[in-house]
């Protein structure tokens, strides 16, 4: 990591975590190596990123991920089946996913990587749940793959249980004009607009009564606030204000 050589340059180095900060997700090497270069500028990806952050860092700005909306085509008309996506984990809510579908009756599309890691879980908690009826594994997606199933989605769920630092794929389904159903936590009160562009829910009982009112939503108003505040441009001119702040504290 550049961050290790920070101290032997005299450029100003700016680090970025994109992982999880707070302290039930450090390690302990994590956490020694937060607490020795807990001086270097940091820009955080959310602003519960930074919150959660275990060790108090120089943070000099929170720059929300970016997303080429160019890839991701909006369509106005919303299809029929909910939609998961994601790393197969218990973390991300697929057995909640599953359980808001079975409770409405009606078609999930699972697409997502099941790493080493996870593969006891997959197995033991997940498959037999995929009856290739109503609940649909589509594996791991290709982008093409991916954006095809956004975009026809009648919503994207996605019933974290943990505090991830952003979720790239709410601003993916906004961006194809999906709502997002999402559970409140991490990052997805700043990424979606409480019935404007989906809900926040706490529970899968709620999830299931949103996605019910999820046709009030204008796929319309998701493509807008993507495009003002999670394009790759947007990213780049937070990133611009960051470098000039921390070069204007450096020659003063």
């Amino acid at each position: 990591s550049g961050l290790l050589f920070t101290p032997l340059v005299d450029t100003p180095v700016i680090t970025t975590w994109h992982g999880d900060l707070a302290a039930d997700a450090c390690s302990p090497e994590r956490r020694r190596l937060l607490e020795s270069f807990r001086r270097v500028p940091t820009t955080a990806i959310s602003r519960s990123q930074r919150a959660s952050a275990a060790v108090h860092l120089h943070f000099v700005g929170t720059v929300h991920n970016g997303i080429t909306i160019e890839r991701f085509p909006f369509t106005a008309t919303p299809g029929h089946s909910l939609c998961w996506l994601g790393r197969i984990t218990e973390k991300k809510g697929i057995l909640e996913a599953i359980a808001v579908a079975r409770r409405l009756r009606l078609p999930l599309k699972i697409g997502g990587k099941i790493d080493t890691v996870d593969r006891d879980f997959f197995r033991q908690r997940v498959r037999h749940l995929i009856d290739g009826r109503r609940i649909h594994y589509l594996g791991e997606l290709t982008h093409r793959q991916k954006v095809k199933l956004l975009r026809h989605a009648r919503c994207l769920l996605n019933p974290i249980t943990w505090n991830e630092p952003f979720g790239l794929v709410m601003a993916e389904a906004m961006a194809c004009g999906t709502p997002v159903v999402a559970f409140p936590r991490g990052a997805a009160p700043e990424i979606v607009a409480h019935g404007q562009t989906g809900y926040l829910v706490s529970s899968v009982a709620q999830m299931a009564a949103a996605v019910r009112q999820v046709g009030q939503i204008h796929r319309a108003a998701c493509r807008r606030r993507v495009e003002r505040l999670f394009s790759a441009t947007k990213m780049a001119d937070g990133y611009e204000r960051v470098y000039e702040r921390v070069l204007k504290f450096r020659r003063k």
